[in-house]
């Protein structure tokens, strides 16, 4: 009796600590891309500023200006594909535990 007790305990828990272990896993992943793309935007933020600073001749100024503007742009882009794939693998996971867990509790009633 116990033993059947603890088992459904452990089943009924099972989702849900499935589904922390995902949003675990997806926040991590979002914080690094976060991090990656934060520290690499300043760094090259930096040395941007510092080209501009010696920098003499306008138009020079102006193409440089332009070409970072389009890397950064470009980074920014690749940041958002990350983080929105990032949230359809962790939603497709979720959707699989919720089936799964459905289809197994299903199962129980008509066996009931």
């Amino acid at each position: 009796m116990y033993n059947q007790m603890t088992e459904n305990l452990s089943n009924l828990v099972k989702p849900l600590s499935d589904l922390v272990t995902i949003n675990v896993k997806m926040a991590e992943k979002l914080i690094n891309t976060q991090a990656t793309f934060l520290t690499t935007t300043l760094n090259e933020g930096a040395e941007h500023t510092k080209a501009l600073a010696g920098e003499k001749d306008l138009q020079k100024v102006l193409e440089k200006q332009k070409t970072y503007s389009k890397e950064l742009q470009e980074k920014a882009s690749a940041a958002v594909k990350d983080v929105l794939q990032v949230a359809t693998e962790s939603s497709k996971e979720v959707a699989e535990i919720v089936k799964s867990s459905y289809n197994e509790n299903m199962e129980k009633v008509k066996k009931s």
